[in-house]
Parts: C-alpha cells; sequence; structure tokens
C-alpha cells in the first residue's frame, strides 16, 4: 500500500511539474509513429498532433524532436535490414520530406505553423552555432510556430558508421532541453520508462 502511494506521489508531481512549465519538449521515438510493420500509425499520430495544438492552445511553448525520417525513407525505398551508412542517409534524405509532410497537413488542420531544423551534435558544442540555434528558437515561438526538431542524419555519416549518433534522437532531446531552458521534457517511446546502466528502470 505503501509503495502505491509513493508511485501516485510521483505522478502526481510529475503532473504538477508538466502543467506548471510554460516551455515543454516532447520527443517522439520512430516506434509512437509506425505500426509494428513499419508502415505510418495514422490514428496515434493525428492524436498527437491534437494533443500538442491543445497544450499551444493553453499558453504553452512546445519544441518537438521528432524521430521517424529513416523509417519512412526505408519503406518508401522498400529497403531491408541491416541498412548500410548511404542507405540510411538516403532513406533519411527521402523520409524527412515524407515526416514533415505529415507534421504541415496535420497541424494546419489546427492553423498552427511549424518550422524543420535538422541539427547534429556539434551545434551544441560550438558558442555561435548555439547562439544561431537560440535566436532562431526564440523568433520562432514569438510568430507562434512548433519548432520540429531531428538529427541531421545526411552529414552525420561518421555518427551514424560508428554509432556515435544522438541515439534516436534521445541525447538530442536532452541537449535541445538543456540548451533551450524548458521547464519539463516528455519522452514518447515504447521503451518502459528512463533507465540505468543496468537497465533498471527509474521512476523520477
Amino acid at each position: 500500500m505503501q509503495t502505491f502511494r509513493t508511485t501516485q506521489h510521483l505522478e502526481q508531481e510529475k503532473r504538477k511539474l508538466f502543467s506548471s512549465s510554460s516551455r515543454i519538449l516532447i520527443k517522439v521515438g520512430t516506434a509512437v509513429l509506425t505500426n509494428d510493420d513499419g508502415s505510418f500509425d495514422a490514428k496515434t499520430f493525428q492524436h498527437l498532433c491534437y494533443q500538442l495544438a491543445e497544450l499551444k492552445r493553453a499558453g504553452k511553448e512546445i519544441v518537438l524532436v521528432t524521430s521517424g525520417a529513416i523509417g519512412f525513407g526505408k519503406v518508401l525505398f522498400n529497403l531491408e535490414e541491416p541498412l548500410t551508412v548511404s542507405s540510411q542517409q538516403s532513406s533519411a534524405a527521402a523520409g524527412q520530406i515524407l515526416l514533415m509532410g505529415r507534421y504541415l497537413e496535420e497541424f494546419s488542420k489546427y492553423d498552427i505553423k511549424i518550422a524543420q531544423l535538422l541539427l547534429t551534435r556539434e551545434n551544441f558544442s560550438d558558442r555561435k552555432s548555439l547562439a544561431n540555434l537560440w535566436g532562431c528558437i526564440s523568433k520562432l515561438f514569438y510568430l507562434g510556430a512548433i519548432p520540429i526538431i531531428n538529427e541531421n542524419d545526411v552529414i552525420s555519416s561518421d555518427e551514424l558508421q560508428h554509432s556515435t549518433t544522438f541515439g534516436d534522437n534521445d541525447v538530442l532531446a536532452s541537449m535541445a532541453a538543456k540548451s533551450l531552458i524548458v521547464g519539463s521534457i516528455l519522452f514518447l517511446s515504447d521503451v518502459d520508462g528512463l533507465l540505468d546502466a543496468n537497465g533498471n528502470l527509474i521512476s523520477y
């Protein structure tokens, strides 16, 4: 019983923090946007965009970090795993257009403008790039748009080859959240939650 109360208390605290945050970053994993066979999950996608629109209508500044470009491109070209680096890059280049097209179509239903930002890890270590990024996103907030961030897989060939990418955008989302000083960060994933080095779930 005590465990239930503790879990319930933590859940209430998390919801309270989320509700009080004026700037929220949401990271969406590829598995959230696709079905088991890799096809696009339109129903979940529509529901996601509706909820983001509701948050924006409530006065929240939204930053969306989305995966899915490589997955969309892989389906488009009918490619099978394992993908070479060039296949991943080609899939990302084509899939990014499809992915953003979906977001553009869905958010237009709520009269919400969007903007695309393709980033690499180096953008967060270079002071000038970081300042430019901050200035751009601040202006997008002012204009009422939702910045949609993804990793620039096309020019990240070394990262793709040596597995030092952001990690399905998880690290990208964390670095962006820190740099953009968000109040809350929400990961939408098919993983149970944040895990420690031993694979155990971190509850809070």
